[in-house]
């Protein structure tokens, strides 16, 4: 879906689903689609390629960015750090790398931004520090709206933990996303004539939905679950609460504000990927503070060559551990939907300029060239803001040659 709204955007259509038709956004990932576009007119690589290209460097950038932050920014022990990176390079990020949807993009720009947070905490709020994270904070933004709300809860942990400290970030922050934000978003109602993207409205219809919060909290469990008993003794210990809050803020928000959409469409848990790094880089902070109340308890915590030991015999163990996990969470699908035999077979009939109104609108309008018309309203302004959906007459005046509905099997 996303790579034809590229392809449409470097070919000097703008963005748009079907060629000479008014911009709409039926992608969420507005700033990865436009990066995207500029990598492709600019490698003159195949869309299909160059997508993958970018999401393997993002993603080999964001393991490389969590060791070194982990080591510079809390002092990590080298055999910590890398088992954190290892974890990180062998979890869903490998799968979104090669499938073309944003999170290793997404994932990088929030782990940066969440860097700058962390490093506040620890090293306190400088001027150029509360810039910097404004500035990040509004790319995680741009990337997906989605990130307007995980920046705003990574400001309110720094708010929760700096306190009247604080103040610098969330004026820096504020004064950012009215500026430059506010201009985002007045361009691209002007653009699309929505403030929100196409998946938003339908997805949402102003209920809650009880089954993408199960699902939103079950993701979230798996990706973070060799870290959720060493939170669970952060938030027991005092000396490790505040900094063990501070880092579940924006892990356990944003995994409930999924509540508001329904889950369609959230392949190998790529809605909720974006806190996975956040939450590894989170570990050496609690394991900070879970240090000190080992020290005020009376206990010793051993620095030397057994720590180095434990940590490296840690690490050994992660790789096994790390692909038995990932390949159990993903098991193999080797029937796969037909979707691209079918698009192939089409694609021989593109040059007829035909229509065809169909539900899975991905593969097959990519691959196929053919005008399409989505069913469901994720790519068609006038179906999803149109209270009956998908009616006779908008059906009648699109004259489709060809109308496709995928039924789940029982």
């Amino acid at each position: 879906m996303l790579l034809r709204y590229a392809q449409h955007l470097v070919e000097g259509h703008g963005i748009t689903w079907n060629v000479g038709e008014r911009p709409v956004e039926g992608a969420t990932d507005f700033l990865f689609l436009v990066v995207l576009a500029g990598w492709i007119k600019g490698s003159h690589l195949s869309p299909i390629v160059a997508g993958r290209v970018m999401l393997a460097a993002m993603h080999v950038a964001s393991v490389a960015w969590l060791y070194v932050a982990s080591r510079r920014l809390f002092g990590a022990h080298v055999a910590l750090a890398a088992g954190l990176a290892l974890y990180l390079a062998t979890g869903p990020g490998l799968l979104h790398a090669s499938n073309d949807f944003s999170p290793p993009f997404y994932g990088l720009a929030a782990l940066m931004a969440w860097s700058v947070a962390c490093a506040a905490l620890v090293s306190g709020p400088t001027r150029r520090r509360a810039l910097l994270f404004a500035l990040l904070a509004l790319v995680v933004g741009l990337i997906r709206p989605d990130g307007v709300l995980l920046a705003f809860f990574m400001t309110a942990a720094l708010v929760y933990s700096l306190r009247g400290a604080s103040r610098q970030l969330v004026l820096a922050t504020v004064a950012v996303f009215v500026a430059l934000g506010g201009a985002y978003f007045l361009w691209r109602f002007h653009y699309f004539g929505y403030l929100l993207p196409n998946p938003f409205y339908k997805k949402g219809g102003g209920h809650l939905h009880p089954e993408s919060l199960r699902l939103s909290i079950s993701a979230i469990f798996k990706m973070l679950l060799p870290a959720l008993p060493l939170f669970l003794l952060g938030l027991v210990a005092p000396h490790a609460r505040r900094r063990t809050v501070f880092a579940l803020i924006p892990i356990v928000s944003f995994g409930v504000v999924w509540v508001l959409l329904t889950p369609e469409n959230n392949v190998d848990m790529r809605f909720q990927y974006v806190v996975m790094p956040l939450g590894l880089l989170s570990v050496p902070l609690v394991l900070d503070g879970l240090k000190e109340q080992a020290r005020a308890m009376g206990w010793r915590v051993v620095p030397g060559q057994r720590w180095t030991l434990a940590m490296a015999a840690l690490v050994a163990c992660t790789l096994p551990m790390d692909v038995a996990w990932w390949r159990a969470l993903y098991p193999a699908d080797p029937a796969g939907s037909g979707n691209y035999d079918i698009a192939r077979g089409m694609a021989s009939f593109a040059g007829r300029h035909d229509t065809i109104v169909l539900t899975e609108a991905g593969v097959i309008p990519y691959f196929s060239g053919w005008r399409t018309i989505d069913a469901w309203g994720l790519n068609d302004a006038v179906i999803v803001h149109d209270p009956r959906g998908l009616t006779g007459e908008y059906l009648a005046q699109n004259h489709p040659a060809v109308i496709m509905f995928f039924l789940a099997p029982n």
